[in-house]
């Protein structure tokens, strides 16, 4: 028992399904899957949204974020527009083929969530969501405090 929750609350075997699910779309789009992770948040959220946005969003570090979004654009799946009141701010915007990217990896996250949640009851799922964002905070709580 203590392995398994080991395991899950690392995350390795919720990794390795998302990893074979999503190895055909990071072969089409030729993308990584901070990429496919980034373009799904910047479409998910249709408000504008920065790369600082996308740091707290995804917890990736700011490098990691800036390369992928400068990657998302160059293969035209992002395009950046300048704040209108400042334009030190630049946000991000899916395109039209970044949406139908985005429309995929959506797609596939709901296969994913249908796949883990299979035989769980509506009621076992509010615990586990209380569970996870417990320890989701305990998470943040304890990198925080060490910063």
């Amino acid at each position: 028992m203590k392995n398994n929750v080991e395991a899950l609350i690392n995350g390795q075997m919720l990794r390795k399904l998302f990893d074979k699910k999503f190895q055909s779309v990071r072969e089409e789009y030729q993308l990584r899957q901070i990429e496919l992770d980034i373009l799904y948040l910047i479409a998910r959220y249709d408000a504008q949204k920065t790369e600082k946005d996308l740091v707290k969003m995804c917890g990736a570090s700011k490098a990691h974020v800036s390369k992928s979004v400068e990657n998302l654009r160059q293969k035209g799946f992002v395009a950046v527009e300048g704040g209108k009141k400042d334009r030190r701010c630049v946000y991000l915007h899916v395109t039209e083929e970044g949406q139908r990217a985005a429309d995929r990896i959506r797609e596939l996250r709901e296969e994913v969530t249908s796949l883990v949640c299979r035989g769980i009851t509506e009621e076992e799922k509010a615990v586990l969501l209380r569970v996870v964002l417990k320890v989701k905070e305990n998470i943040q709580n304890s990198l925080e405090s060490e910063s």
